[in-house]
């Protein structure tokens, strides 16, 4: 993703047969796949995106275990919770999805990040930049790392 942010890819590496001897067999990539920059950078940021999904079905989890004791952790709760239920309706295709009991503004200003209206983003299409881009949602995650690591040392 970070050459794909500062435009050095070199095409002709990507768009080269690829074989992978994987214990359990051989898995092939064509040649005509990720021929252009334009491919490699939708590829790129799907990846990036699905593992960044994986957090939030991990920090979800995570949440149903812990004791919230303070604004800041239900203010994550919240915005981890609709971002997992984004990727959960739709991992290649996330869309917000917010019951309407749910619906808040949930303010992302204590990790320098925006007000986020959950009720005007529900069905919308779900983007990193719509919480403050992917350096947000890393400190929600070094949120939940610490607090984790407070409660169980």
């Amino acid at each position: 993703m970070t050459y794909c942010e500062l435009g050095t890819l070199d095409e002709q590496a990507f768009g080269q047969d690829l074989y992978l001897r994987l214990e359990e067999g051989m898995v092939h990539f064509p040649e005509d796949v990720l021929q252009n920059s334009t491919e490699i950078i939708r590829y790129a940021s799907l990846n990036v995106s699905c593992a960044f999904s994986v957090t939030a079905l991990c920090l979800s989890r995570v949440f149903e275990e812990i004791k919230i004791d303070s604004s800041e952790l239900r203010t994550a709760k919240q915005i981890v919770t609709a971002i997992r239920n984004a990727f959960a309706h739709g991992i290649s295709d996330p869309r917000w999805f917010v019951k309407p009991h749910n619906f808040a503004s949930v303010d992302l200003e204590f990790l320098g990040g925006p007000k986020v209206d959950l009720q005007v983003l529900n069905g919308e299409e779900f983007r990193y930049n719509q919480i403050g881009g992917y350096s947000v949602w890393i400190r929600i995650k070094e949120l939940m790392v610490s607090t984790i690591r407070k409660l169980t040392s």
